[in-house]
């Protein structure tokens, strides 16, 4: 072999070294931009359950109802009934979603898949929470009692309330931790995003 021959099979050895390095970081960018897809798929669905008020914020009020000639407690009743199965459809909804969510999240990490699994738990007992008081309606003059205890804390009230207003508090207190739930997996996907970027 004379040099010339050693010189081409040289240019070939390194031309095959950076095509093959080429290939790698073409694969490697790849790999790191469907998990990052996948991580604002998981946050976009995060972010969609975390949107959802509890009917009793009476979000869902219809505006044809409230010009309709009936009593003020016939319309709080069709507005929670309404606000009630709509929050329960989309939510189950998000939840089968959810069952997708957790395969893609455990394959990232096993730590995630586990937070959205809580989630998913968590939509659960919030949707139980919700069926079994589709019957009842919400007392206006309790309604501020729980707001008291929810969001000032004045835990001392609880023994205060009746059955229908200890109902309204198990609602905010199962969206409460169903929020918690959903801000966790929001913050470990972010935190995987951060890490893969540096």
């Amino acid at each position: 072999m004379e040099v010339g021959d050693w010189i081409t099979l040289g240019a070939v050895i390194v031309a095959l070294g950076i095509g093959v390095a080429s290939i790698l970081y073409t694969q490697s960018l790849q790999k790191k931009e469907r998990k990052e897809k996948l991580l604002n798929e998981i946050i976009e669905w995060a972010t969609n359950i975390l949107s959802y008020k509890s009917p009793l914020d009476v979000v869902n009020n219809p505006e044809w109802i409230l010009e309709k000639n009936v009593s003020e407690d016939e319309k709080i009743k069709f507005i929670q009934i309404y606000g009630w199965m709509d929050l329960m459809g989309q939510l189950a909804v998000l939840q089968q979603r959810g069952e997708y969510i957790a395969q893609i999240a455990s394959k990232i990490r096993l730590d995630l898949g586990n937070k959205v699994a809580e989630v998913i738990d968590n939509i659960e007992s919030y949707l139980r929470v919700l069926f079994d008081g589709v019957e009842n309606t919400v007392d206006l003059d309790e309604y501020g009692t729980v707001i008291d205890i929810v969001i000032k804390g004045k835990n001392k009230l609880r023994d205060t309330l009746s059955k229908n207003g200890r109902y309204q508090l198990k609602v905010f207190d199962s969206k409460i931790e169903l929020d918690k739930s959903i801000k966790r997996i929001i913050e470990v996907a972010a935190k995987i995003k951060t890490l893969d970027i540096h």
